[in-house]
């Protein structure tokens, strides 16, 4: 994929969509669990954050405090993100910077 066939727009399109579907339902959890329903499974909420939602289920876990006492996701959700973002970046700026 390359800027000019808007290849950037699908990996940036992406990572919006799955971190956002990974922030809804961290935000669905928690409700459900402050009201003792049924809850996302941690499996399910951990495959999420391996396809690239690391990143926004962070924000949520620390906005709405939700998981912190799980190592799975105090010390796997950060750790993720800084490895996602750093690809996502490397990946721009090998996109914008032509090569040598």
């Amino acid at each position: 994929m390359d800027v000019e066939n808007g290849g950037w727009t699908v990996v940036l399109g992406y990572f919006a969509a799955v971190n956002l579907a990974g922030l809804a339902l961290m935000y669905l959890d928690k409700r459900r669990a402050s009201s003792r329903r049924r809850r996302i499974s941690e499996r399910i909420l951990l495959s999420l954050a391996l396809v690239g939602a690391a990143p926004g289920m962070y924000f949520a876990m620390v906005r709405r405090r939700h998981k912190t006492q799980k190592p799975a996701f105090r010390i796997g959700l950060p750790l993720l993100s800084i490895l996602y973002l750093f690809v996502l970046l490397c990946w721009i700026y090998r996109l914008l910077v032509p090569a040598a």
